[in-house]
């Protein structure tokens, strides 16, 4: 069955940009959006849960993509992954396919990762906290040691070196520029909490690979049941409790009936909110698009540079429109941070430099078949397809991402919708 939506490269890489430099200015812009409070003052709206609970609403219409299939009994729909293990192909119920329910145990890592994503942006500006989403590789990488017993090679190691000086660098530019200690506080608050949420979304990954190996579903549903599922415990729980437990925000730490107030009494906030779902949306469309009209190099640039993208637009935004709220500043500083930027962008390269610039076997086709499989693949970055058969919907196993150039929200669910992701822990196990 062919896809929903074609689009040519040159269309795709323009939406890929566009669409994803708006996902990340918008989820900074919605702190600064003003909406009248139940007491009749007006106050910005500053909800970073209620932002989670949004992003998931977006994942669930994903489920508007993943267009039926028809095909014969028995036979997985397009995208439809298949377990791995040796399942019959011809059964159209595998004994072995988890319940769907098992879907909750990665969404929760991902509600606490994309929370802690959106309270650190309280505090940084949007380009920390774009660069600051490479940690993401370091953590995979640890992974990878830890629960594979596996070794790096020298690039891997090279690469992990940089990034961990590109974090440190970004990190220390972005607390040393405050000009009080009050401030410095504040930024180093939100610089740890976006590199604990990295931690949290690596270990998503992780979970995702071993819990939805053999889940018989096509990729655009799986998404679509972690945003619903997520839009679950948000609403069950996770709000619920926060409402109870004390804060600065009225005496909770989020006030969600003050936050139903503004989004129902503020057009402003229904439009950025209805904003920020449609580039969701259409990223992960074009996001889609690229892994297929692209290679992995051509991959890395375009994501690096729709970082780069984030970065002008901040300058541009407090030069040129004087919006000093979401605008960022040149200082001295920032030459740090544009050198942090540099080994970022060097580490991701050194480190998928095997598999981006040398040539490697194929890996076999056959289900736990590993005598095919290249030996020095990055460990915990790249996934090495032990089956013939679509992992997810435009999944491009020779696209590695870096994780820094992500849109706001999960990334860890990129790897279903085809625009990257550290991946496939489940995969080195079954070929062990």
């Amino acid at each position: 069955t062919p896809p929903m939506v074609r689009l040519t490269k040159q269309a795709a890489i323009g939406g890929l940009l566009l669409f994803g430099t708006g996902c990340s200015l918008i989820a900074k812009l919605i702190y600064f959006v003003s909406a009248p409070t139940p007491d009749g003052h007006e106050a910005f709206f500053r909800k970073p849960w209620l932002q989670v609970l949004i992003m998931f609403l977006g994942m669930s219409f994903c489920i508007i993509l993943d267009k039926p299939a028809r095909r014969p009994a028995g036979k997985p729909a397009a995208g439809e992954t298949t377990p791995l293990a040796g399942a019959d192909a011809e059964t159209e119920i595998d004994p072995k396919s988890p319940s769907v329910w098992i879907i909750n145990l990665p969404t929760l890592f991902d509600l606490f990762a994309t929370a802690c994503g959106t309270v650190g942006l309280l505090y940084t500006s949007v380009s920390i906290y774009q660069m600051l989403r490479g940690a993401q590789l370091v953590f995979c990488a640890l992974f990878s040691v830890v629960f594979l017993k596996r070794s790096l090679s020298k690039y891997n190691l090279a690469g992990i070196a940089l990034a961990v000086t590109g974090i440190t660098a970004v990190g220390a530019a972005n607390v040393l520029s405050s000009s009080t200690p009050e401030d410095k506080a504040a930024q180093m608050f939100g610089v740890i909490v976006i590199v604990l949420g990295q931690l949290l979304q690596a270990s998503q990954i992780v979970l995702e690979d071993f819990l939805l190996s053999n889940l018989k579903m096509t990729s655009m549903k799986v998404v679509a049941y972690e945003g619903l599922f997520g839009m679950l415990h948000c609403l069950l729980w996770v709000l619920p409790i926060l409402q109870i437990l004390p804060g600065n925000n009225n005496g909770s730490v989020e006030d969600s009936l003050e936050s139903w107030h503004m989004v129902t009494h503020s057009w402003k906030v229904i439009a950025v909110v209805a904003t920020d779902m449609s580039l969701m949306l259409c990223y992960n469309v074009c996001g889609m698009e690229v892994t297929q009209h692209l290679t992995g190099v051509h991959r890395v640039i375009l994501e690096t540079l729709r970082t780069l993208c984030v970065w002008i637009i901040d300058l541009f935004l407090y030069y040129v429109f004087a919006v000093r709220s979401i605008g960022e500043p040149w200082t001295l500083w920032s030459f740090v941070q544009l050198g942090g930027f540099a080994c970022l962008i060097s580490g991701t390269l050194c480190y998928n430099y095997e598999d981006l610039f040398k040539k490697t076997t194929p890996p076999s086709t056959l289900p736990g078949d590993a005598s095919t499989a290249p030996a020095d693949s990055a460990a915990g970055l790249l996934p090495i397809p032990a089956t013939s058969e679509p992992v997810g919907a435009g999944y491009d196993a020779s696209s590695p991402v870096p994780p820094h150039a992500m849109p706001f929200g999960s990334p860890a669910h990129a790897g279903f919708l085809g625009v990257g992701t550290p991946a496939s822990f489940r995969q080195s196990h079954m070929m062990q």
